[in-house]
């Protein structure tokens, strides 16, 4: 199991780099080709579709067909799993082509009557509302697949589909906007990148299952199955989605296009920083998932706090590089003038400090169908960052939204690992000694030393910021070996990388 979830980690990561490349490219390259006018319509049409409120069409199902796709492969149900399989096919279905109806009936009320657009750009809003709403019903039933090749545990071909679908989706937007398509461009080679690279995805589900859409049949039992799961999950999943909106309605109906722009740049360098969490956190639901159907509780309480270990120390030293480097990044990849908005950026990533101590508990959470007892805390934090946002927008612009959702977050962390720890049976000194004091310690000292570096030499080129950031990381790696890795994972990562065969070990 160890090798299996190292490669998926790998391969996550991996795809998490080229996505990070990706955006690093197209984001300068978009602004300066469209204008921050243009830019920001993009990315406020962008809060109705699957990435925004389109999303809570989902309804949890996703996390439901991953849970019960891994139980149903680890016990050997194939009768099971092929209702699950056809029946969730056709929910996806149904789901898709209705929140595509739904984006577009919302979006023309938001474009008439609440977001604040010029009347020159308005036919250009709808049109883009209209790929986005058909593209909408594509995304969902990518969205089926990803969660199906989860269950199964195809983490590496997975994330390999998703860095074929980065390359072709960077090559359309760029051939579309250089061909004068501007924004109609761009969202429409979001779609056919999705579209095809969901085509791969089924192709490879159909081998490796020997299932086929010809098989697909709608089962009434599977749906409550399904259903007595995603609707713990499904509350969770909207303060999630509102978290990811919330800043962006704010700002299209109380600022205009361009502080949108603003906001996604600075939003770009957060979510460098949060792309990590992943690496680990997404692996988590089908194996927690295996090992709870097996009986297998110490292996779970393990997991947890290995894998929340690992996830901070991926995480933390790209914060630390990033909050340090934050006005230099942003002189040197969109241009000079962006510098004025560090601070936000940097208060965008303050939260995340902690935040990389919750992605592997919240998805045990889900693995062992103990998501009702997060609800209190979403259900806060959603509401400190909803209030916040709107009472700050006014004043304060983008960093006032901002500020919503980091006291949100904040807020929330403690709670949360409240009920990780309880659940699981580990005390709070546990915790801070397997994971606290065996990964932070190390992000001060590197964060620290770039501070006291930066205040005698200011970078300004992509070199010398790689240079910064590289030897930032590499030190923290190394701290992080040597004081942070246990005996025993020492070894099997050296196993891993092909050194002698280690002793056994326990897990």
């Amino acid at each position: 199991m160890f090798r299996r979830l190292f490669l998926g980690a790998l391969s996550r990561a991996t795809y998490s780099v080229i996505n990070i490349v990706v955006m690093l490219f197209l984001t300068p390259f978009l602004i300066h080709a469209l204008g921050t006018g243009t830019y920001g319509i993009v990315v406020l049409m962008g809060v109705f579709t699957a990435q925004g409120f389109g999303g809570l069409a989902d309804l949890g199902f996703a996390s439901a067909v991953t849970k019960y796709c891994a139980q149903y492969a680890a016990g050997g149900e194939e009768d099971e799993l092929d209702r699950l399989l056809g029946t969730s096919f056709w929910l996806y279905v149904f789901i898709g082509l209705g929140t595509a109806l739904l984006v577009w009936l919302f979006g023309r009320l938001a474009l008439d009557h609440l977001f604040t657009i010029a009347p020159a750009d308005r036919p250009l809003a709808g049109t883009l509302l209209i790929i986005l709403a058909a593209g909408t019903a594509v995304d969902f039933a990518a969205l089926w697949l990803a969660a199906v090749l989860d269950g199964f545990q195809r983490y590496s071909v997975g994330n390999g589909i998703q860095i074929g679908r980065l390359a072709l989706m960077a090559t359309l937007v760029v051939s579309g906007v250089r061909a004068g398509y501007g924004a109609v461009g761009w969202v429409t080679a979001l779609v056919a990148a999705t579209a095809i690279t969901g085509a791969v995805s089924y192709l490879y589900l159909k081998r490796i299952s020997r299932w086929a859409l010809s098989r697909a049949r709608f089962d009434r039992t599977m749906v409550r199955t399904l259903w007595s799961f995603s609707s713990k999950v499904f509350v969770t999943r909207l303060t999630s989605v509102a978290y990811h909106t919330i800043d962006r309605v704010a700002l299209g109906t109380f600022r205009n296009t361009a502080a949108l722009a603003a906001y996604d740049v600075c939003n770009k360098i957060h979510t460098a920083s949060v792309i990590p969490l992943g690496f680990t956190s997404t692996l988590t639901v089908p194996t927690v998932s295996s090992l709870d159907a097996t009986g297998r509780a110490e292996d779970v309480r393990e997991f947890f706090l290995r894998g929340t270990l690992y996830t901070a120390g991926i995480s933390l030293p790209i914060v630390v590089v990033l909050m340090a480097l934050a006005p230099h990044i942003l002189a040197v990849w969109i241009g000079q003038g962006f510098e004025q908005y560090a601070t936000e950026a940097r208060v965008f990533l303050s939260y995340v400090l902690l935040w990389s101590l919750t992605p592997v508990g919240w998805n045990t959470m889900i693995g062992l169908n103990r998501t009702g007892e997060l609800l209190p805390v979403n259900i806060l934090s959603v509401v400190l960052n909803l209030v916040i946002s709107v009472a700050l927008v006014g004043s304060m612009g983008v960093l006032g939204v901002i500020l919503g959702t980091v006291i949100g977050n904040l807020v929330a962390v403690p709670l949360y690992l409240r009920s990780f720890l309880g659940a699981l049976g580990i005390t709070f000194k546990h915790f801070v000694g397997r994971v606290i004091l065996r990964a932070y310690p190390q992000a001060l000292a590197v964060g620290l030393a770039l501070w006291l570096l930066l205040r005698g030499w200011q970078p300004d080129s992509v070199i010398e910021l790689g240079l910064a950031a590289s030897a930032a990381a590499l030190a923290y790696v190394l701290l992080f070996w040597l004081t942070g890795v246990d005996a025993a994972d020492k070894r099997r990562f050296s196993a891993l990388l092909g050194r002698r065969t280690p002793p056994p070990v326990t897990p």
